[in-house]
């Protein structure tokens, strides 16, 4: 299991093109295993570095799934929406870690 974490700003005016993003993302996921974690925006507080106004995280099964996403989102013109429609864009990925299992490990 991997995990995506997007922080990023929506252009002032591109809101409709994101949703459309957003929306025809969804529409390229059915038989990936990926499933939105949690999302938010306007951050109450801004601990150091530049602030996103808004972040998603999504959990893929695999790197094969996230990869899936990827190459249909580019072959149906999807990410160039985002492209448009965000700026200070950063998507990181992580591997799964049980942060209680670690904790607590000899």
């Amino acid at each position: 299991m991997i995990y995506a974490m997007n922080l990023y700003d929506i252009r002032e005016g591109k809101e409709d093109t994101y949703r459309e993003y957003m929306q025809r993302s969804v529409e390229v996921m059915a038989g990936i295993d990926v499933e939105p974690v949690a999302s938010g925006h306007k951050p109450l507080k801004t601990m150091t570095g530049k602030s996103r106004g808004h972040f998603a995280v999504m959990k893929f099964g695999s790197m094969s799934d996230f990869d899936t996403l990827m190459e249909r989102q580019e072959q149906n013109g999807i990410n160039q929406l985002r492209e448009e429609s965000t700026t200070n864009y950063i998507w990181t990925l992580y591997e799964d870690w049980d942060i209680g299992a670690w904790l607590y490990s000899e």
